[in-house]
């Protein structure tokens, strides 16, 4: 069964996901307690309010400027973003580098049965 939450901006999304959440069941895989929705179609009636304001999330806009920047690089140096949060420096390997950076998976990997990138099957699929 498919959970649907609705909110009229990913503020309310957030919240009502939170509230699924402390209600969802506990699993226990390796022996770890944890919770999850599984496959849960979020609807956001106003996509251009995507930024989160609940002051319990202390969302710092300047990291995510800069990651948002660092994404768009295809760089995966932390070079540029490791000022900003001090743990992609504790993930980076010998050569600074990190397999987290999706800019080249969303923007420019080619997906299998499709003739475009994530980013444009995303828009088309709107």
């Amino acid at each position: 069964m498919t959970i649907v939450i609705q909110g009229a901006d990913i503020d309310e999304v957030f919240y009502k996901v939170a509230r699924e959440l402390l209600r969802a069941r506990e699993y226990s895989p390796r022996g770890l307690k944890t919770k999850e929705l599984v496959m849960p179609m979020l609807i956001i009636e106003n996509p251009e309010r995507c930024v989160i304001t609940n002051p319990a999330r202390r969302l710092n806009i300047d990291y995510l400027q800069a990651e948002l920047d660092w994404y768009l690089s295809f760089d995966k140096n932390v070079e540029g973003i490791k000022d900003y949060a001090s743990m992609w420096e504790k993930l980076a390997d010998l050569e600074g580098c990190v397999n987290s950076n999706y800019g080249e998976i969303v923007f420019e990997q080619e997906l299998e049965n499709y003739s475009g990138n994530q980013y444009e099957w995303a828009l088309e699929s709107c």
